[in-house]
């Protein structure tokens, strides 16, 4: 699998001043999320991506770009979805979209023209903005957002055109344990809660999609454990590519929880700190080099983008 970068990645400075979210959780949740762990001595790069198992005849790939942070464009034959990724500068130390790639992405400009569907896993400053999600809305009438019902109500509060969009918004949070089911266009869409932590208060979900014969799904900034995810059945659902925050993929207990409740045949690595962020904790596990080569050791499946706008196909 090749992946392709677009465009070198520029941080910008801090987060968005004048909207207030619970984006400390965001900000924090690195640094309560993964155990302490002893790192033995690992290679210094990360290993060359293993050639993917060639899908089914007849089988369409699914094409992926990065956006940032927790953000990607999915294609599969065309359909495009967006996850993660209207949002503005996001919370310091992590990648985000450019400015440029913004209003592309607002404005529904390639590679983001022909999107149908918009989600957000939460309402977290680096997941989600009412001004980016109400303009997107706007720019793009043919489109759908689902949300969580936190996230749903903020964008009613902030964003002056609600009235003009809220036809299109939807807001999901299941009970934990339990499913909520939409379907846009030949999109078919699963809602679980995956919790953001039991000390939280900010709702989080889990989408599942099938389209074009694969089955795609993205986690968003859960820590529900194995036990919490053994209800949801999803490795009974036989899923291509599953999108998975990084904690989950460096200790024994959070590996075991994909490996066996969720059983992807491939994995996308994502809400790692940016590569140039300098972060304290990843910085305690010997580095992002250090990090990301062992969690490719663990998981030879995984891709881990570096940069924003990169691309691949699976």
């Amino acid at each position: 699998m090749k992946i392709v970068p677009h465009k070198i990645f520029a941080p910008a400075a801090g987060p968005f001043p004048g909207w207030v979210f619970p984006a400390a959780t965001a900000l924090l949740s690195v640094l309560m999320l993964a155990p302490a762990v002893a790192w033995g001595a690992g290679p210094a790069s990360i290993p060359e991506t293993e050639t993917p198992p060639e899908p089914a005849v007849g089988t369409p790939p699914i094409s992926v770009t990065y956006t940032g942070n927790e953000g990607f464009l999915i294609s599969v034959e065309g359909r495009k979805i967006l996850i993660d990724s209207l949002y503005h500068e996001g919370v310091s130390g992590y990648v985000f979209p450019s400015e440029a790639q913004r209003e592309k992405m607002e404005s529904g400009q390639p590679p983001f023209d022909g999107v149908t569907l918009a989600l957000a896993t939460h309402y977290d400053a680096d997941h989600f903005h009412p001004q980016a999600v109400g303009t997107f809305l706007q720019n793009n009438q043919a489109a759908t957002f689902i949300s969580t019902d936190q996230a749903r109500k903020a964008l009613r509060k902030a964003f002056p055109g609600y009235e003009g969009i809220k036809d299109r918004v939807r807001g999901l949070t299941p009970a934990e344990g339990a499913v909520a089911q939409e379907k846009v266009g030949d999109l078919d869409i699963q809602i679980f809660n995956m919790h953001h932590g039991r000390n939280r208060t900010v709702e989080n979900v889990g989408f599942l999609i099938r389209t074009g014969g694969r089955t795609i799904l993205h986690m968003g900034d859960t820590e529900a454990t194995a036990t919490d995810l053994s209800p949801l059945g999803l490795a009974n659902k036989k899923i291509d590519l599953a999108f998975v925050p990084f904690w989950y993929l460096l200790t024994d207990g959070w590996r075991r929880a994909i490996r066996k409740q969720v059983a992807p045949e491939r994995i996308v690595v994502m809400h790692l700190p940016a590569p140039d962020a300098n972060d304290k904790y990843i910085n305690s596990l010997g580095g992002w080099e250090k990090v990301t080569a062992d969690i490719k050791t663990a998981f030879p499946n995984a891709t881990i983008f570096r940069q924003q706008m990169e691309s691949a196909r699976f």
